[in-house]
């Protein structure tokens, strides 16, 4: 029996990305996220046995035969199934969960840390799985797979590459990447592996399919300075949010805290995360408020660090000398604040991400009824068109699919095959290398 592979989702969306690889009587699934959608209804805290029915209803959940946790008990799909998780991003393994507790998961150390930690500030999939952490470059066998994860640059830790060898072929799954943060080595690196691997197939984000038509991304090594000249510009309040599964960010707005004079003050679920990265909180402080998450005393690292603590009233009476992260969830707090006119919002990739979110005209009503200005500085976490088409052409893979991008037709390489992927399609890899027709499901 040959290897077979099937999307459940990922192409022709960003995110969602889940894969199916079988042979011989074993299957791999990777990654397991789900695309932002406006009907998705938040499963976090959820029981499975209410969101699933849901969620399959709506066309929310993919029906993967004995994956999630309300499918019949079927020991033997259990026992020769593995899911593997890229990263640590919502839209890579989002549907975390609902897994069924007896199958394992496998993940960098990083990955498995972020996870974990999640779930310590109740943000994670909050289910016992059975993480299976394996060290960068390490082989994993499961029946015919022999499975390594290679480390990208992507704006989280853990980020990986996935090379996956079976007995009738060889395949690349990139993951997401990017070749303009602190870490582009590792993107680079992963490009010679892969090329070196020599796959038979490559799967390969294409995020930013439209990059052409859009202003240069800014590297993240280079974020101080905007935000710096933002905050200088007004001795009203200053306030941000970000993507606190990317700890490094904190860099930035620290160095950009204290080259201005101001208090740097983090939610303590933010705080949290960054400690567990090797950040160091001695310029930090917490901030609290009625609309922000109250500082666990249960967990033990918030007592035993004792970090100062800001509240709304302080930022009121002082507020030139705070820089405030302040994310979506949380601008009803503005109300109490009642920032002076002038005041800046520094939106650096954090949630809503930008105007095909549903919660963005809200957010930028927030804004403007508040007079904070806006102010995009951030950096992506993934490499523009021009960089993936550089990637492909130097992997040489025999065959490659565009995935978890709205434009996989954009993506064309003349010394590479390109196959544009399908959901709903059962691909033999043995007839796709052939160019037979595929079966459908």
């Amino acid at each position: 029996m040959g290897t077979k592979f099937a999307f459940y989702g990922g192409c022709t969306t960003i995110g969602g990305t889940i894969i199916e690889l079988a042979h011989d009587g074993y299957r791999l699934i990777f990654d397991l996220g789900r695309a932002v959608s406006r009907k998705m209804p938040t499963i976090q805290g959820e029981k499975p046995q209410d969101v699933i029915p849901r969620l399959l209803e709506m066309g929310e959940l993919p029906d993967i035969e004995g994956l999630f946790c309300e499918a019949k008990d079927q020991d033997r799909i259990a026992k020769q199934t593995l899911v593997a998780i890229s990263h640590a991003h919502l839209d890579h393994m989002a549907l975390l969960p609902l897994l069924r507790h007896d199958i394992p998961v496998l993940v960098s150390k990083d990955t498995k840390r972020m996870l974990e930690s999640l779930d310590e500030i109740a943000k994670g999939p909050g289910n016992p799985l059975q993480y299976l952490a394996i060290e960068d470059k390490e082989l994993y066998i499961f029946g015919p797979f022999v499975i390594r994860f290679q480390p990208v640059d992507h704006d989280i830790p853990g980020a990986s590459a996935i090379f996956i060898e079976t007995p009738d072929g060889r395949f690349v799954y990139s993951g997401d990447l990017r070749l303009h943060g602190n870490h582009a080595k590792r993107t680079r690196a992963f490009v010679d592996a892969a090329h070196q691997f020599a796959p038979d197939l490559l799967w390969i984000e294409g995020t930013r399919a439209l990059s052409d038509d859009l202003p240069e991304m800014i590297p993240e090594r280079e974020l101080v300075a905007p935000m710096v000249e933002a905050i200088r510009g007004t001795n009203s309040g200053v306030y941000f949010s970000f993507y606190p599964r990317n700890p490094e960010r904190i860099e930035s707005l620290k160095r950009a805290a204290g080259a201005t004079g101001r208090k740097l003050c983090l939610l303590s679920s933010s705080a949290y995360l960054y400690s567990q990265f090797g950040g160091d909180l001695t310029e930090i402080s917490l901030f609290q408020g009625r609309t922000t998450e109250v500082v666990d005393e249960r967990i033990a690292w918030f007592s035993n660090m004792q970090l100062p603590v800001v509240t709304s009233e302080e930022v009121r009476n002082s507020e030139e000398l705070f820089m405030i992260e302040m994310p979506f969830e949380t601008l009803g707090e503005l109300s109490k604040i009642q920032p002076r006119e002038g005041g800046v919002y520094i939106h650096s990739n954090g949630h809503p991400l930008g105007p095909y979110d549903e919660d963005w005209s809200s957010f930028q009503e927030q804004l403007q009824l508040h007079r904070l200005a806006y102010r995009p500085i951030g950096s992506s976490g993934h490499a523009s068109r021009e960089e993936i088409l550089s990637m492909i052409e130097t992997i040489s893979p025999h065959l490659f699919m565009p995935i978890h991008t709205h434009h996989p037709e954009r993506f064309d390489v003349k010394q590479v095959q390109r196959v544009l992927p399908e959901v709903g399609v059962q691909y033999d890899v043995g007839d796709l290398l052939q160019k037979k027709p595929v079966k459908r499901f």
